[in-house]
């Protein structure tokens, strides 16, 4: 995939952030330690009548909605609740690239009954999203707490809209087509335009595992808003998709500064009425008996809770044979694979395809096989 202009200014612009923080917070580390924090805590009073002791303003810090393209300055007092000095000895963040923390030298260490304050600051190009919580970790002398954490939770000023924000599909039934649709909508003033999905050109659609994509850009004249664009993104999972969970991720590649590659989530779980055996992604292998210099015969099965038929059986005659064995349940159904003879020493790798009909619905199936003949 292409990395795009605005892209890379994205990224110098939050290099570029990061050093200038980095120098400006000297004191600031990004991994909390339990094991190191002896260390980090010098001076502590072993006099219990002259501990400090550690109070912040608050530990559960909600910014609200903050600007998706300025910094977000705040403060948290810090008191010192003790009767001895307190020593703020570092600042820790669980997000680096949104999330930093930080307090001068000059006010580190706080007198008995008297207080200070950390600097935060959020940076919006950090946040892959238009929510975040994430912690801050203030480490001092006060025995009795020496981590104290700060939880820092906000809310981007989003530049577009997107309905579903997640795509929930619940039970889909393997078989048929689901087809959903997603409603992209501009919010910001700059005209956002979408330039793929996940690597699907504006023409073209693509293949994701069982889900395929297709992008529509809504007429001007059916704009809700004046001058704010609008995109339909058809979401259709395949007929053919194995059963099982259905976890799916896709990328809105668009022109929006913060956001130029933004994740989507789809999920649902798949059932079907009928089981394959080997399952969808397994293969079936076929050893050659050394002793005998036969091959072992392989078994396709196919259980359902309905009556089934197979159709269309095909492979490749010069690596297999495979013969559709007698059916007496009309649920089951059974072919047996052997590897034709005079194969070559190695790997063949080669496909059983079949159709699986039930009622009016019919599915394509394909189980991979492998045969190994050894070297003489």
């Amino acid at each position: 995939m292409r990395i795009r202009a605005n892209q890379i200014v994205g990224i110098i612009i939050i290099v570029l952030m990061l050093f200038v923080f980095g120098v400006l917070f000297r004191n600031f580390e990004t991994t909390p330690s339990q094991d190191n924090i002896a260390g980090q805590i010098p001076g502590m009073e072993n006099d219990p009548d002259h501990q400090p002791k550690i109070e912040l303003e608050t530990t559960e810090l909600d910014l609200g909605v903050i600007d998706n393209t300025e910094l977000t300055r705040t403060q948290v007092k810090v008191y010192n609740r003790g009767n001895g000095p307190l020593r703020i000895t570092k600042i820790q963040t669980s997000c680096a690239a949104c999330t930093l923390g930080g307090i001068d030298s000059d006010r580190s260490v706080i007198p008995p009954g008297g207080e200070s304050h950390i600097d935060i600051i959020v940076i919006p190009q950090g946040i892959p999203g238009f929510y975040s919580e994430k912690y801050l970790t203030v480490i001092s002398n006060d025995p009795d707490r020496p981590m104290v954490r700060i939880n820092v939770t906000k809310r981007v000023k989003p530049e577009f809209e997107i309905t579903p924000e997640y795509l929930d599909l619940g039970q889909i039934q393997r078989g048929s087509e689901m087809v959903q649709t997603i409603h992209f909508r501009q919010l910001q003033e700059e005209r956002i335009v979408i330039h793929q999905l996940d690597g699907v050109s504006d023409q073209g659609q693509t293949d994701a595992g069982g889900l395929r994509l297709s992008l529509e850009e809504i007429p001007e004249s059916e704009w809700q808003v004046p001058g704010k664009a609008e995109y339909n993104i058809q979401v259709i999972v395949e007929a053919d998709t194995p059963p099982g969970p259905f976890e799916r991720r896709f990328i809105i590649n668009s022109n929006v500064k913060r956001l130029p590659q933004f994740p989507y989530y789809i999920s649902g779980f798949v059932t079907s009425h009928y089981q394959v055996t080997p399952a969808p992604g397994q293969r079936m292998m076929l050893f050659q008996d050394d002793d005998e210099a036969t091959m072992e015969t392989g078994t396709v099965r196919v259980s359902a809770d309905l009556p089934i038929d197979i159709t269309s059986l095909q492979y490749d005659e010069g690596l297999l044979t495979v013969l559709m064995l007698p059916r007496e349940n009309p649920r089951l159904a059974e072919m047996q694979a052997n590897a034709a003879p005079g194969l070559p020493p190695g790997n063949h790798d080669t496909y059983i395809t079949f159709n699986v009909v039930s009622g009016d619905g019919m599915i394509q199936e394909r189980v991979a096989v492998r045969i190994y003949v050894p070297t003489p």
